[in-house]
């Protein structure tokens, strides 16, 4: 099995580069995408001191020949699926694992903070200051996250901080069933913890899937200067609807060394940059993760632990505990999309300095069986009048009932409202707008 494995990828490799030899060779100049390190120094990403090209990525140059173009793209597809078993542990064929990371994240307050700089808002802070929950700085805060997996249904997550919200404990025991347990009276952090911290480590080209069969995807031979040269995959014809009803756009591009190991992840204000492997049954998981917002630090990786995990002795860390509470329902990809069937704006209030509010307000909220909404309450800060208004407005929306196997369950969803100073208009009636889609 290994040495078919390694035998595809080999063929893989060197059908791509015979094919890009035509292809480099027309190229002045070669594509950098955001996040690729500059440095001369080192054939690993850039470390947290240097700064990275934050141009957004552009696709590879088209070839004029639509032949070239489709061997390519067919190339593109074929690279991305083996590199998907070379990458992700959250995959089919890989005996149950138990791993252990800690890291280093933006607190809550910093985040929305950037968030807002990038929309044009700001952040009132009264004294300047801003103490993060649990101490430390308002910067960075630390963690850990241990979790026993044996299956994409069946693992166990643990995280634990300094940070009282960043503290709980998950559970996945089949495809519909998703327990949660957390400190009483605390919110969770769950969405921010798994999406900033275990999913880039865990499952770092989940974003793959947001390309179809139908995107028209294309290749491009990129070298951070060391003398390596990477293969950067990226979408050429990015409104081809996708997964979810999302565009093919929302696949960023992503870059492979010659081992098919990922080494960026980059799109217009992200870059995640993988380094320092390690070499785990048949795949390669890096060691040292790195994601940047807007250039800027936002979360560090660092993989202590990577070993097998017996479930038939310590099947115990799989099983929710008596406390556990059931948790609504998570679309994932390949889901059917939700489907909205009516929306109503409101009147945004200024913001405490006197000035608008521009950029889009995420409002966290559970779709009921029958479709009615139920906007969570916001969490307490600057933005507090701006959030409340949006959460009003939302809950007064209805959606079609969510069916899995045939059957309505509650459904948690992150619903984008967005402020743009002109008058609100449903998702379901915006040119270009997926039917349903609950972000703008």
């Amino acid at each position: 099995m290994i040495y078919t494995a390694r035998l595809l990828q080999a063929t893989l490799l060197l059908l791509l580069a015979a094919a890009l030899l035509p292809f480099a060779a027309a190229q002045e100049t070669p594509q950098t995408p955001a996040g690729m390190p500059q440095s001369t120094q080192s054939a690993a990403p850039a470390s947290d001191q240097s700064t990275p090209n934050q141009q957004p990525s552009q696709p590879a140059p088209g070839l004029k020949a639509p032949a070239d173009r489709d061997r390519l793209n067919a190339l593109a597809h074929k690279l991305l699926t083996a590199a998907l078993k070379k990458n992700a542990l959250d995959g089919d064929g890989l005996k149950p694992w138990h791993i252990k990371i800690e890291y280093s994240l933006v607190s809550t307050y910093k985040q929305w903070d950037r968030r807002l700089s990038a929309g044009g808002g700001r952040m009132m802070r009264g004294d300047g200051t801003l103490t993060a929950s649990g101490g430390g700085s308002a910067d960075m805060l630390n963690g850990t996250v241990e979790e026993w997996h044996a299956g994409h249904y069946q693992w166990s997550r643990v995280y634990a901080s300094r940070a009282d919200t960043w503290n709980g404990t998950l559970w996945r025991v089949s495809h519909i069933e998703h327990y949660e347990l957390r400190p009483k009276n605390v919110d969770f952090a769950a969405d921010l913890l798994n999406g900033s911290v275990t999913q880039p480590v865990v499952d770092p080209m989940y974003q793959a899937a947001l390309a179809p069969p139908e995107a028209m995807l294309a290749i491009s031979r990129v070298s951070p200067g060391d003398g390596q040269s990477f293969n950067c995959i990226s979408v050429t014809n990015p409104n081809t609807p996708g997964p979810n009803g999302a565009a093919a756009w929302n696949m960023p591009t992503m870059c492979f060394d010659s081992e098919l190991r990922l080494r960026l992840v980059s799109s217009a204000d992200t870059a995640i940059q993988f380094m320092d492997f390690q070499p785990y049954q048949d795949r390669s998981v890096a060691r040292t993760v790195r994601v940047l917002v807007h250039g800027q630090l936002n979360s560090e990786m660092k993989v202590t632990l990577l070993e097998d995990f017996d479930p038939a002795t310590n099947g115990a860390f799989l099983k929710p505990t008596t406390k556990a509470v059931l948790q609504p329902y998570a679309i994932e990809e390949g889901d059917p999309p939700l489907v909205s069937v009516y929306e109503q704006g409101t009147t945004i209030p200024l913001l405490g300095d006197g000035t608008p509010f521009r950029g889009t307000v995420s409002v966290s909220a559970i779709i009921r069986k029958d479709g009615s909404v139920k906007a969570l309450t916001p969490a307490t800060g600057p933005l507090q009048p701006v959030l409340d208004a949006v959460s009003i407005a939302v809950s007064k929306w209805k959606y079609k009932p969510y069916l899995i196997d045939g059957q309505p369950v509650e459904v948690r969803v992150n619903i984008s409202y967005l402020i743009d100073g002109k008058p609100f208009v449903p998702s379901y009636q915006r040119a270009g707008q997926a039917p349903g889609s609950h972000t703008p």
